[in-house]
């Protein structure tokens, strides 16, 4: 006997199965890009320690901490994708905060210290401008959503 409900594959009144709507809008399309952006910018030097005639580079890419990069970037682009602005939001924050504590650190941990010196490099600069364009995106789409 067929009710016309099936608990295992309902639909929303607009043919949607279990309520997703995807939106591909130029808004999260932006997330997508800024978020690819950021990924990039994690694996460009961050900064460079040098002292004593020598110096390295440091990046995110590859590190223990680039697992909350991709997560928070993946949260973006969910929310951005399922108009869950909130999402974007708080990603946003997150990836701009992280970012800042990571270069933070560095120059806690090393800079002055035996006559080191630390220089932030272009990849901390991509990340954070990427990462306040996902916050800047989802505050703009949050905005939008309260408006309707």
């Amino acid at each position: 006997m067929d009710n016309g409900f099936n608990q295992f594959n309902s639909q929303t009144p607009d043919g949607n199965k279990n309520g997703l709507k995807i939106n591909f809008n130029p808004l999260s399309i932006a997330v997508i890009a800024a978020s690819i952006v950021v990924l990039i910018g994690c694996y460009l030097p961050w900064a460079e320690l040098s002292g004593f005639g020598m110096s390295e580079t440091a990046h995110v890419g590859g590190s223990k901490d680039f697992i909350f990069f991709i997560v928070l970037v993946i949260l973006a682009c969910v929310g951005s994708l399922l108009s869950k602005s909130v999402l974007t939001v708080c990603a946003g924050i997150a990836l701009t905060f992280i970012s800042w504590r990571e270069i933070q650190n560095c120059k806690d941990e090393y800079d002055g210290l035996f006559g080191i010196e630390l220089n932030t490099k272009v990849g901390f600069y991509i990340t954070i401008i990427a990462s306040l364009a996902i916050l800047a995106i989802g505050i703009f789409s949050l905005i939008k959503e309260n408006k309707r």
